[in-house]
């Protein structure tokens, strides 16, 4: 009867061990982004440009969020949001567009945006190169 129970025990426990390392597996193929890449740009003018590309085809991929920064000594300074560009790709694995930021960077100041993508509900982010007036 004791070696019933101690096999029972240990195919209960195989069984067990093999359930977790497929849930665990399961949620990190979810976690894993559909980024293949993104990158942000703040030009001599003043506008933003954003551009992004996905490892499959999005239903829908936009910029969710942009945040402006302004350098401050050796610290970058949250100095708030900006309008989004309203450009969205449709079943695409690509998006590229532009905005201006001309009216909220100041001469004598340097900046950069933090950019936030979102394809089908995945969300990743791409900061610019700092750019002075």
């Amino acid at each position: 009867m004791n070696k019933k129970l101690i096999s029972l025990f240990v195919v209960i426990v195989m069984v067990s061990v093999n359930l977790v390392f497929a849930v665990s597996a399961n949620a990190a193929l979810q976690a894993s982004p559909v980024f293949a890449t993104k990158s942000a740009g703040l030009s001599a003018s003043k506008s933003g440009s954003m551009t992004a590309t996905t490892s499959v085809v999005c239903k829908k991929i936009y910029v969710s969020a942009v945040r402006l920064q302004r350098k401050s000594g050796t610290s970058w300074i949250d100095v708030g949001s900006l309008p989004c560009p309203t450009t969205t790709s449709v079943n695409d694995d690509s998006f590229v567009a532009t905005k201006s930021y001309s009216s909220y960077c100041t001469s004598g100041n340097t900046y950069r945006i933090i950019v936030t993508f979102n394809a089908d509900g995945y969300a990743a982010t791409a900061t610019s190169n700092s750019a002075s007036y």
